[in-house]
């Protein structure tokens, strides 16, 4: 499993704002160390520094605890879909792609992921998906049958 040192920011620069870098605290609990721009803008404020449950309304804070924590504890990348209610507009869908990293090579001390936000996505696109997801419902999606790969 890649470690925080094997990412470096420059080879990545038009991803950086839609990055985020959390650390991993006792189980459960994350916190944001790095939130990028996109990000920021699509939640309606920065929860850099904060701790995951603390940045966000009850429900959602838990629900989103939830996913990053099946991460950590599958030790494999995941891709989570909900809906965010919109603190700077109209509902949009979140995607997110969730991935865990370890100094060590096998214990999850981080985890690096993206959120993009589209409210278009929702209106245009998948009108049957929107009715179905709520803004404390995330859909986890992990492949769990194959091993985590071994870093040499």
């Amino acid at each position: 499993m890649p470690a925080r040192r094997d990412i470096d920011p420059v080879d990545i620069p038009r991803v950086l704002p839609y990055i985020l870098m959390l650390d991993v605290m006792e189980a459960p609990g994350f916190r944001y160390r790095l939130v990028g721009t996109t990000v920021v803008d699509g939640v309606g404020h920065d929860p850099t520094g904060r701790e995951m449950a603390d940045s966000f309304p009850a429900d959602y804070g838990r629900a989103l605890e939830a996913l990053y924590e099946g991460v950590r504890v599958a030790r494999v990348p995941g891709f989570g879909i909900s809906t965010v209610d919109g603190a700077r507009g109209p509902e949009r869908l979140c995607t997110r792609l969730i991935l865990p990293l370890a100094s060590d090579g096998r214990t999850v001390d981080k985890i690096i992921a993206t959120s993009i936000f589209d409210q278009r996505f929702i209106r245009y696109s998948l009108p049957d998906l929107s009715n179905r997801l709520d803004t404390h419902r995330t859909e986890l999606i992990l492949d769990t049958e194959s091993s985590p790969p071994q870093m040499s």
